[in-house]
């Protein structure tokens, strides 16, 4: 009988969702039509608002929810599943009158969660945990990373799988999970009608911290799900997260706050450390996954810094050592199993790769003002060549170094030889004008690249693997460049000395015929 009365309970609350909240959004054009009749009288903004819920009535309503879940959760299907996000989602975005402000943001704090965004994640929430997954104290979300597996409840996680369901509700929490990050970066059309307004006749919301938040929510439950071997992974979810992702990722500095693709990395380390076991071990079978994976490495990794956006350099600094915290991720997780990973992903990896160890902003600037302006990641450049060198030699087979290692190496080698090459040639033409810091920067860590390539090299031998003759032969070939770049490089005291270069070599005992 109790069980019957909560099930009446979950029509009822559904039927007003439906009636008081769904059928309540004002329309599209109606919504236009009131924006831009201007100015409106307050009887004007009154008759509009008359018909559309208050916050306070959204806010009863959602905090309804989870209690009402917890009774019928186990007859809960995907179709009621639908009808409630649907009711959680208009609430969301309902227009809110500038009358009802202090229901909207929080007083104190401008970059918390308001009331109505916070239930709605405690509901979105309530279908995998019975826990709180906010912090009291500033309303925002608690840093759970490293305790998924004690957030999510495991009856409520069984229940979501739905093992012998036709629909499942565990991918459908996670696609309404990751539709609600993405307000941040691609608003909903009722939104994006007011974005941009200098002075919207409604309070603009700031859904920031509610896109953030609900990124955390998808890091929880996917990764704690994955890790416990509940989950199978799957190719078209996991490639619809790192889709999800890589959106603010690419964005980077035209993200509305840097908050967004920051906390998104953190997102995709933390997912990337959970599910890479089992994709290893399932080779090519996850092609959608792989390829969308090295396409963030590359959007994010050199991203292009829009006209117009000044970066201190404290800020620089600070954006590159995120960079740097990508690459660590590669070094430590991938790279080492690199064998089972897909040939077409490492090639596109050791692409990245090679491109950062000697990155130049003048790559995508020409307008040396701008070139100047950037400034050039030396840390990122030198953590990208450790890696391609780690990539280099990590897997020798029989005294070998294989054909993957060798491509990167011969690729790393041709780029160096053409920056040495254009600079020497640049700084002929310049005359009495310098060239930009960027590129004097690139030469100084191309030319200390080189000396620690060389030394590894000779480690290399020293260990009974064999280096190819023609990796020696373009060795080699670079001292040329290096002899003609000590003798117009305005910094000689930080060259290694041509006679210890060639002493180098020669130690060597390079036989390039």
């Amino acid at each position: 009988m109790e069980q019957l009365l909560w099930e009446k309970t979950w029509r009822a609350w559904h039927m007003i969702g439906i009636e008081c909240v769904c059928k309540r959004l004002p329309p599209l054009e109606k919504f236009r039509v009131f924006l831009n009749r201007t100015p409106q009288t307050k009887d004007e903004s009154d008759s509009f608002f008359s018909s559309v819920p208050s916050q306070a009535i959204l806010i009863y309503l959602v905090q309804l929810f989870p209690p009402i879940y917890a009774w019928v959760r186990s007859k809960f299907t995907g179709t009621d599943f639908q009808e409630a996000a649907k009711i959680l989602y208009t609430s969301l975005i309902m227009p809110v009158s500038k009358d009802m402000s202090p229901f909207l943001v929080p007083s104190h704090n401008e970059h918390m969660l308001n009331s109505l965004q916070k239930d709605i994640l405690k509901s979105m929430a309530s279908f995998f945990t019975k826990e709180d997954v906010f912090d009291h104290e500033d309303g925002g979300p608690q840093t759970l990373f490293g305790k998924k597996t004690e957030l999510v409840d495991t009856n409520r996680r069984v229940e979501l799988l739905g093992e012998g369901s036709a629909t499942p509700l565990f991918p459908l929490v996670i696609a309404k999970l990751l539709r609600y990050g993405h307000l941040a970066t691609t608003p909903s059309e009722m939104v994006g009608v007011y974005q941009g307004m200098p002075r919207p006749p409604i309070m603009a919301v700031n859904y920031v911290p509610f896109s953030v938040s609900a990124t955390g929510l998808v890091v929880v439950l996917y990764c704690s799900s994955v890790e416990g071997g509940a989950v199978p992974i799957s190719s078209s979810l996991t490639a619809d997260c790192l889709k999800a992702l890589h959106v603010p990722l690419k964005l980077k500095y035209r993200c509305v706050q840097p908050v967004v693709w920051m906390y998104s990395l953190d997102a995709l380390l933390a997912i990337l450390k959970s599910i890479l076991p089992q994709v290893l071990s399932q080779g090519d079978a996850n092609s959608q996954f792989w390829n969308e994976l090295a396409s963030i490495f590359e959007d994010f990794l050199f991203n292009d810094i829009p006209e117009g956006v000044e970066l201190p350099m404290e800020k620089s600094s600070e954006y590159e050592t995120h960079d740097i915290k990508l690459v660590e991720m590669i070094k430590r997780d991938i790279l080492p199993t690199s064998t089972r990973a897909p040939k077409d992903f490492l090639e596109k990896l050791t692409a990245v790769l090679n491109r950062g160890s000697i990155h130049s902003i003048a790559d995508h600037y020409e307008d040396s003002a701008v070139s100047a302006r950037v400034p050039f990641r030396e840390r990122f450049a030198r953590s990208c060549f450790e890696a391609l060198l780690q990539f280099s030699f990590l897997h020798s087979q029989d005294s070998n170094i294989d054909p993957t290692s060798q491509l990167a190496l011969n690729a790393l080698l041709e780029r160096c030889k053409e920056v040495l090459a254009k600079f020497v040639h640049e700084e002929r033409l310049s005359g009495q004008c310098p060239l930009p810091r960027s590129r004097m920067n690139e030469v100084s860590l191309v030319l200390k690249s080189v000396s620690v390539l060389i030394s590894s090299l000779k480690e290399a031998q020293k260990s009974s693997t064999k280096v190819d003759k023609s990796i020696w032969k373009q060795v080699v070939l670079l001292f040329q460049h290096w002899c003609s770049v000590s003798r117009v490089f305005p910094w000689k005291s930080e060259l290694p000395s041509r006679k210890s270069s060639a002493s180098s070599l020669n130690s060597s005992n390079l036989n390039t015929s």
